[in-house]
């Protein structure tokens, strides 16, 4: 950042996990958008990867094995989100929540817990929207223990990455840029929009939403879908690109 420090010295609503991560890496590939667009193709690619071998072990539901990946496929090529930054490595992080809630072999439910809510606490440091996500899963029962684990996990995850913007003393310029930058921006109603509504994308998501409902035979299980859109919600409400400059300027 050439001695910048973030929020101080300019605006960007986004949270900054996304851009420290991604510039680590680039200092080995390219410092402009081709290096970007390899890492996140790489992160979409681990991603499928870990779709994979999620259904792997549905032997018995090949459509399952087969639709899902598919439909995925289609949809990436509808909503363009291969392009998207921040989603291929927030979807991996959830993944890999999914992975350690249904893993039955997790022997250590207190620590599988904490690691769950320390993976929901670093996704917020990527999106604001991933506070709801995490909340959902306070409150889905899959917690065979004392919640306590993950909320503490959850704290843990949050001050890992929010420890310098505290410890810097840029912490209210962090919130104002990323929390309350709509508090007197008259521009704020054309700057977010619903955009993933009524379209093709959203057809997509909402088969697998029934079919992947359908599926699942455990009563809590049937949260998944939910708790998968509740993910998504930066794909249905997102910023207009031609008004950045409107609410920067502002």
């Amino acid at each position: 950042l050439s001695g910048l420090d973030m929020y101080r010295d300019y605006f960007n609503e986004k949270l900054p996990l996304l851009y420290y991560y991604f510039s680590f890496f680039m200092r080995f590939l390219t410092p402009d958008i081709e290096g970007v667009r390899i890492i996140s193709y790489s992160v979409l690619s681990m991603t499928f990867a870990f779709i994979y071998y999620l259904l792997y072990p549905s032997k018995n539901h090949l459509s399952l094995k087969i639709f899902i990946p598919l439909l995925s496929l289609f949809f990436l090529a509808s909503s363009k989100s291969y392009n998207a930054a921040t989603e291929p490595s927030l979807a991996l992080i959830y993944l890999l929540v999914v992975l350690l809630i249904y893993e039955e072999k997790f022997s250590q439910l207190s620590l599988r817990n904490f690691f769950v809510g320390v993976l929901m606490g670093t996704a917020l440091g990527f999106r604001q929207h991933s506070f709801i996500p995490a909340l959902m899963l306070f409150f889905i029962p899959w917690h065979n223990i004392s919640r306590m684990y993950y909320v503490l996990g959850f704290l843990a995850g949050v001050f890992t990455w929010i420890f310098y913007f505290v410890s810097h003393g840029l912490i209210d310029d962090l919130l104002w840029s990323t929390l309350f930058y709509a508090i007197d921006n008259p521009n704020i109603k054309s700057y977010i929009q619903p955009v993933g509504y009524f379209k093709s994308s959203f057809i997509i998501v909402f088969i697998l939403f029934v079919f992947t409902t359908y599926t699942l035979k455990d009563t809590w299980r049937k949260w998944l879908p939910l708790f998968a859109l509740s993910c998504s919600l930066s794909f249905f409400v997102r910023r207009s690109e031609e008004h950045t400059s409107e609410l920067q300027s502002h």
